[in-house]
Formats: C-alpha cells, sequence, structure tokens
C-alpha cells in the first residue's frame, strides 16, 4: 500500500462515517469508489475515540494517566458533538466521576444497549475472509483452518457471540504469505511474544519454583482453569494464584469458553507456555537440555523414523538431573513434560486425547503438512505410568506389548491417520 493510498484510508476511516463531518467528503473523496458506492453507515455516527499511547507507563502514574486521558476524550467528544446532544448528557457525565461510569452511561445514550468490547479486541471469521479476499482473492479452508489452530480462538466477554484472531498474527502471517507465498518459517511473530520475564518473579521465589507454577503446569496438562476474573488487584498481590490466573487472562494467555471456564486459546499460547515450562525448569536448575541438539533428533524421527534416539535423550538427561523426578508423578504430568519438549520443534502439531479407532490416544504427533509437505513420519504414543514400588521388568513389558498389540494398532487403523499416507512405528 502506497503513502497516498495510506493517507487517503486513515482519512476514510475518520470521515466515511463521522456524522460531524458529513460536509467534507464530497471535498475530500469525489470520483473516488467510496463517494460513488456509500456504506449504510455513511455519516451516520458519534465517534468516540482513544488513544492509550498517551497513557503514561510508569506504575506509580498509570491510573491516574489512565483516567485523565478517558477524561480529555469525554470532553474533546463533547465539544465536536455539542448540537447532536441534549443538555441531560452533559449534566449526567458531570455526575459520573469515575471514567468507567462515564464510558458507560456515554455509550447507553448515543445508542448501544450494552457495552460489548469483545469484537473490538480482535479479527471475527468475516474480517479474516474480507482482508484475504482484497489482498490474496481468497482463503482457502485449510489456510483458515490452520490460523485458526495457531491464532483463533479469543474470547474477551461472557455475553460474546464471535471468537477472534489475534490481529497482529494475521496481519504477520498474511504478510509472510504475500511476500513467501506459503506459511512464515516461523508461525510465531517473535514481537507478540509474553517474555518469561514478565512472569519469572511470579513463579519463581528465592530459585524455587512456588505455587503459580503448579497452576500454569495445571493450566497446560488440562488446557484451561475455572475461576472468576479479579478486576483488579494490587501489585504486591499478583503472587496469589487468582490474580496470577487473572493476569494470563490479561495477558491474553486465556480465553474465556463458559461462564467460568477459561482455556488456552491456540496453538501459539501453548507453545508459549510450553517455553515458559523448559525457562521455569531451566531458571531454578532442575532441567537443562541441549534444545538445539535435541530439535535434530526430532528431525530426524520426522524425516527417517528414527524415534529412538528423541526418548532415550530424554531418558538419559532424566537420569543424569536427577532433580526433575520430584516434578514427575503421574501419567498426565508425564505427558506435559514430554510435550513442551517435543515442541521446540514444530515438525509436528501434537494432539492429547484424541478420538481414534473407538479409543483416546494419548499422543498423536500429526505431521505439519502445509508447513513440512515431506515428512515420512507420524507417531502415536500411549503412555503409561508405573510407580517405583510396582515396577519390574515384566510388568514394564506386559504394558509395552498391551499398548502395541491392542490400543496402539487399534489408533493405527483409524482413517484419519490412514488417510495422511505416512509410516507410524
Amino acid at each position: 500500500m502506497d503513502s497516498n493510498r495510506r493517507s487517503k484510508k486513515n482519512e476514510t476511516d475518520k470521515t466515511d462515517t463521522d456524522i460531524a463531518r458529513a460536509d467534507e467528503i464530497e471535498a475530500l473523496f469525489a470520483s473516488t469508489y467510496i463517494y460513488e458506492h456509500p456504506t449504510q453507515g455513511k455519516n451516520a455516527y458519534l465517534i468516540l475515540k482513544f488513544d492509550f499511547s498517551q497513557v503514561d507507563s510508569d506504575l506509580d502514574k498509570v491510573e491516574a494517566s489512565f483516567n485523565a486521558h478517558l477524561r480529555n476524550c469525554f470532553f474533546f467528544f463533547g465539544k465536536k458533538y455539542r448540537s447532536f446532544l441534549d443538555d441531560d448528557y452533559f449534566e449526567m457525565m458531570d455526575r459520573f466521576q469515575n471514567p468507567y461510569h462515564q464510558l458507560e452511561f456515554a455509550s447507553k445514550y448515543i445508542g448501544y444497549k450494552e457495552l460489548n468490547f469483545n469484537d473490538l479486541l480482535g479479527l471475527t471469521d468475516h474480517d479474516v475472509i474480507e482482508m484475504f479476499e482484497y489482498y490474496r482473492g481468497g482463503l482457502p479452508n485449510e489456510t483458515l483452518a490452520l490460523m485458526k489452530v495457531w491464532y483463533g480462538n479469543y474470547k474477551f466477554s461472557k455475553r460474546a457471540k464471535n471468537h477472534l484472531f489475534n490481529t497482529e498474527m494475521v496481519l504477520y502471517f498474511l504478510k509472510n504469505l504475500m511476500r513467501l507465498g506459503t506459511v512464515p518459517d516461523e508461525m510465531i511473530d517473535p514481537n507478540v511474544k509474553v517474555d518469561y520475564g514478565k512472569l519469572r518473579h511470579l513463579i519463581v521465589l528465592d530459585k524455587r519454583l512456588n505455587g503459580n507454577f503448579s497452576h500454569l503446569k495445571a493450566i497446560i496438562e488440562n488446557g484451561g482453569d475455572i475461576g472468576d476474573i479479579a478486576q483488579s488487584f494490587p501489585l504486591e498481590d499478583l503472587i496469589k494464584p487468582k490474580n496470577f490466573i487473572s493476569l494470563l487472562y490479561y495477558f491474553g494467555l486465556l480465553s474465556r469458553r463458559e461462564d467460568k471456564e477459561l482455556i488456552i486459546p491456540n496453538r501459539t499460547v501453548l507453545e508459549l507456555m510450553y517455553g515458559y515450562f523448559r525457562d521455569a525448569y531451566e531458571d531454578v536448575d532442575v532441567f537443562t537440555i541441549d534444545l538445539w541438539h535435541f530439535a535434530n533428533l526430532i528431525r530426524n524421527m520426522a524425516y527417517q523414523g528414527d524415534w529412538q534416539p528423541v526418548f532415550q535423550f530424554l531418558a538419559d538427561e532424566v537420569d543424569k538431573q536427577t532433580a526433575i523426578l520430584d516434578f514427575l508423578s503421574g501419567e498426565k504430568v508425564v505427558q506435559t513434560f514430554l510435550l513442551a519438549y517435543l515442541n521446540v520443534a514444530d515438525y509436528y502439531i501434537s494432539r492429547t486425547e484424541v478420538e481414534m479407532g473407538k479409543g483416546f490416544v494419548d499422543l498423536y504427533l500429526e505431521p505439519f503438512f502445509l508447513k513440512y509437505e515431506d515428512i515420512k513420519y507420524a507417531y502415536l504414543i500411549e503412555l503409561k505410568y508405573i510407580t517405583q514400588n510396582k515396577f519390574t521388568s515384566k510388568v514394564l513389558q506386559e504394558q509395552v506389548n498391551r499398548s502395541r498389540n491392542g490400543q496402539l494398532r487399534q489408533y493405527a487403523n483409524d482413517p484419519r491417520v490412514i488417510k495422511q499416507g505416512v509410516g507410524s512405528l
């Protein structure tokens, strides 16, 4: 988009729907497409605008600065639309001291039934499809499905009807698609990552993992949590579990599904959480491995079917770094541990508890074909946890034989696995 077109678009955004600027349309847009094809909302709205980049980010000043910015916006809104607003509007605005109450009243006064800003926080399916139709001439269903897995499924209001895409990630994906003609080498835009450093002091205390790490681990294991979102809390209370979970929600790392159900919205967030999980273990000297070497082992597993070195490497490291054993109790915990490290490379879309062959497979490593078309092998993994006091070589072999000859063969005959036409060892 050239600078002239960008400038014209910005001017359109400010003018086309603004009721106070109806007399400027002809002068600005005569002989243009938008002038000749007006929308239903042409110069029909009172526009209340905010620019939160003006808010001071200093922790001691941010609340006062935020409230001052809101009041400033209300002032100029009232001044601009004075002829469209009655005196009772200004009288009521003067009565409210809380900026949120002012915003709620102003929104209802000018026509909204309730505050619902959910759709302002991302892109709807319609938005994404329309964007791709404009820039790419269309959006294949498989590409839309891929974007939903990685960038979608956000909802930030109990009453919201639409699930949203992360706007920045969609633009990142589209930009790469336009430049390279294929999906990005890295599916996650580095600019949107919530850095581990922002969470470190909340899950590590005196070089030890605290209760919030357990909550993070449980969220990864269960795919989310259930609870209320704290509307506000003092900075010193961030360490409390409810506030920690609320902070994850405000960071966009959790999203709403039902009334009190919070979920990990997509693959991008899950990958970030796996990273926090690994970083936390390394931070307290519990478990550290050569991730670059391990990623190469996973590559060999994907292309050569050489899967034994992957699991042998992890087993050897666990034997060397025995402190990690205190954190590996139970099949679900071991599953999360495996996933956190198997996902250091993106050759696979790892799926858990997937229904296959009239059962539920513990782990299905599904090849990421849209990015790696020539992957040769997929993997079905059944986990069996044997406590130390019950472990014998005989018990181990019985469990292996039962999984190999029963459950895994059953899963391998699932049409989804057969359709992919790859080897499964």
